[in-house]
């Protein structure tokens, strides 16, 4: 039987004000965040020490450099979708709409993900040009946030030399975006887990994706948006996203 205590060792009593049910909790959460941060700073240690004992050629150094950024960001990024995912659920999450044309949220979304797509030799190809614009009233940082998880999953999900389409739609009072890749296509058990992040997972952890793509749920709902995985003939897997078109979005929460 699991000794329930505290990250200090000692297990909360009585006048703590702290159930064990609590408190076991949130020693699992700090497990799965402690878990899923190894990888990243393992990136960082492992090129530190490369620069550190050899004579890199310039571009060898950059490329460290680089892989060390990016390995970083992906931390904070674990660390921030958790706490918001947490702020989200205590109603302390603030979304601030505004005018945004949805062709510049996605050449932005594009350019973020461009040097993942570039690792995986996979394509993105968005919007043909010349349409007419569309504009959207969303909170345009964590919007641009919620799209680049779904966009991340579906160039990871799609194999070398393969490619993933952005695709615009009008739909009455909101503006539809799909994004197709080439992974295979999802089970009735996949899509269930898909946005829903939990630490009570097989193998005992979750991770930064798990996170990301919940939050991105979460994010797209209390703008009144959604998202949906959907299959096209032949099981091609998309996700389906409505964003909110000439509407308020109502505030959640007080300024955090």
């Amino acid at each position: 039987m699991r000794d329930r205590t505290s990250a200090t060792g000692a297990a909360p009593h009585a006048g703590s004000g702290e159930s064990y049910e609590t408190a076991r909790l949130r020693e699992e959460l700090l497990e799965v965040v402690a878990h899923d941060l190894r990888s990243p700073l393992g990136a960082i240690t492992a090129s530190a020490t490369l620069l550190q004992e050899r004579a890199l050629a310039s571009s060898q150094r950059e490329r460290q450099l680089a892989l060390m950024d990016r390995a970083a960001r992906r931390m904070a990024r674990l660390l921030d979708d958790v706490l918001d995912l947490s702020r989200i659920e205590a109603g302390s999450f603030r979304l601030r709409p505004m005018a945004v044309a949805a062709s510049e949220l996605l050449a932005a979304l594009v350019s973020d993900v461009g040097w993942l797509a570039g690792d995986c030799g996979v394509m993105i190809h968005p919007p043909l040009g010349g349409e007419p614009e569309r504009e959207l009233r969303v909170d345009a940082q964590q919007t641009r946030r919620a799209l680049e998880a779904l966009l991340r999953h579906a160039v990871l999900q799609t194999p070398p030399r393969g490619s993933v389409s952005l695709t615009l739609h009008e739909r009455h009072s909101a503006v539809e975006l799909e994004i197709r890749h080439g992974g295979r296509p999802y089970t009735p058990q996949d899509v269930d887990a898909l946005f829903r992040w939990s630490w009570r997972r097989s193998g005992g952890h979750s991770t930064c994706g798990e996170a990301s793509m919940a939050l991105a749920n979460r994010i797209l709902t209390v703008q009144s948006g959604s998202v949906e995985v959907v299959h096209f003939p032949g099981g091609q897997p998309a996700f389906r996203v409505l964003l909110p078109r000439n509407e308020d979005v109502a505030d959640v929460g007080p300024d955090r």
